[in-house]
Formats: structure tokens, C-alpha cells, sequence
């Protein structure tokens, strides 16, 4: 089944009722463990709110008609048998991949809350703006949307041999190619 995902934009609100949550400690989700090593979303209603004491919660919009919301939770933060805090790397492949990109969206609109707090030119505070995921500073008139950063993926192969990558740190992790476009190069010119 495909999951059909609508975004929400502030100042929208959720229906009262049953949500997935994206929970965050840092660079690590919770989530629920299902069978063996697979994991899902977090599911329920008020009860999960009590649970994780969020300070803010974002609603990012509906997963097939199911609010979908996003939130930074204490590290003293209890969890709650059967669930695990995982970075993003580490649920690939071991949840349903179509949750892959509404928790990456989870990732980039909580770091926002973050990085947006404030204008880069007069470092006053900035606020939002309507129907948007936007922010305006109300001192100078500066407005900020969340960056986009470009990137390339790419596999490269000879029959059945791939070139992968390896960098310190990763373990026993390899990749293809990939990295970010720098300002006025083209995707072709990122992956030479």
C-alpha cells in the first residue's frame, strides 16, 4: 500500500485523535521494535504526549489521514518498554521505507525550530510566518525559509561491481557516491 503523505504549515492543527510520532533525542528517533530487528513509528493519542513531555510539537501533516507530529524530548526521558532510540542511518532497512523521507522531513523542520530562531542579520528574534514554514525578522524585515541543500547520489558500476565509498568513523558502513552541490556548480559537475 502507498502511503500518501499531505504537508500541514503552521499555524494548522492536527484532528484530536490517533498520531504517528517522531520522536527526537538529539540525532537519535524512538521508536517502536515490532518483529526481529524492524521497527515502526510511534503510535497513539494524548497518551504519548504525556509520555515523551514535550516541550514543542510540530505538526508536519497527515500520512494517509493520520497526523503526523514531530518533537525534541528530554534525555531523562523514561522510555517505555519495546522502544529504542536509533539514528537515521540505522533504520534504514529495518522500518517501513516509506517512513524514510517523512523522518528525514521530521529531522530538517526540528533543526529549523532551531537554526531559524533567530535573524542572520540583526540577531533579533524572528517569527513566523502564516501558512508557511517560513520566519521574518519584525526588527529589520529579513525573511528565511529552511534550506535546501542539494545533493548527489550516485552508483557506479561495471557489471556487477559497484565503487563504493568508505570514510573514518563509519565502521564497517560503505556508500556510494554522494555529496552536496556547492553554490553555482551543476549536479554533473558535483559528481566528477
Amino acid at each position: 500500500m502507498t502511503l500518501t503523505f499531505l504537508r500541514a504549515y503552521p499555524p494548522a492543527q492536527p484532528v484530536p485523535g490517533s498520531a504517528y510520532w517522531l520522536p527526537f533525542r538529539g540525532e537519535r528517533m524512538l521508536v517502536e521494535q515490532v518483529a526481529g530487528a524492524d521497527f515502526k513509528l510511534i503510535e497513539g493519542e494524548e497518551e504519548i504526549r504525556t509520555l515523551l513531555q514535550p516541550e514543542t510539537v510540530l505538526y508536519l501533516g497527515n500520512l494517509n489521514g493520520r497526523p503526523c507530529m514531530a518533537c525534541e524530548v528530554k534525555q531523562e526521558i523514561v522510555l517505555t518498554e519495546g522502544w529504542h532510540e536509533l539514528t537515521q542511518r540505522m533504520l534504514f532497512g529495518r522500518i517501513d521505507e516509506q517512513f524514510v523521507s517523512l523522518i528525514g522531513y521530521a529531522i530538517q523542520m526540528l533543526r529549523w525550530q532551531v537554526t531559524g530562531r533567530y535573524c542572520p542579520v540583526c540577531a533579533h528574534q524572528t517569527e513566523n510566518i502564516t501558512g508557511t514554514w517560513g520566519r521574518i525578522c519584525p526588527n529589520c524585515g529579513y525573511t528565511r525559509y529552511p534550506p535546501v541543500t542539494p545533493a548527489i547520489l550516485v552508483l557506479i558500476h561495471d557489471g556487477s561491481r559497484m565503487l563504493l565509498t568508505h570514510k573514518p568513523g563509519w565502521g564497517k558502513r560503505y556508500s556510494c557516491i554522494a555529496g552536496f552541490v556547492e553554490p553555482g556548480e551543476t549536479l554533473e559537475e558535483c559528481v566528477r
